[in-house]
């Protein structure tokens, strides 16, 4: 899977979203993962909230490409930036940008829509009083200005 599903070029914009994290399941010392994380069958993936680690997918099973297109996936993400939100809230917005306008700069607009496109779904996923309308129009307007 690491060869063949991870690497497809389909995956691309979530590649930024997930880290990949593999557990030897045989090792003694993973066994505290193991305890708040129990593993059933092989393979078992997990998608963590960052703030409280509480599991907000479990997949049991090989994936495919497919698998990983599903609403589902994009469920659990939209719950992850909900949670990314109230733990960093716009500070991590403004580092999106800045990002974001120094791959501009350099000429590479792929990373710089990327970044933009980022930045965008994390400010549709702050919380009511921490978003703004105005900046979320103006960021989708500079996203739109690199296509």
């Amino acid at each position: 899977m690491r060869a063949f599903v991870f690497t497809d070029p389909a995956l691309e914009s979530r590649a930024g979203r997930f880290v990949w994290l593999e557990i030897d399941t045989e090792k003694a010392e993973n066994s505290a993962f193991l305890e708040k994380f129990p593993v059933d069958s092989l393979p078992t993936f997990f998608v963590l909230d960052p703030r409280d680690e509480r599991v907000a997918r479990r997949w049991v099973g090989s994936l495919t490409v497919a698998h990983t297109d599903r609403k589902e996936w994009d469920e659990a993400l939209a719950a992850s930036d909900r949670a990314q939100a109230r733990v960093y809230g716009p500070r991590k917005l403004r580092v999106l940008l800045v990002r974001a306008e120094i791959h501009a700069g350099r000429g590479d607009k792929v990373s710089a829509r990327r970044t933009l496109a980022e930045a965008v779904a994390f400010a549709e996923a702050l919380p009511a009083g921490q978003r703004s309308e105005r900046t979320l129009e103006s960021l989708r307007r500079r996203l739109r200005s690199l296509e």
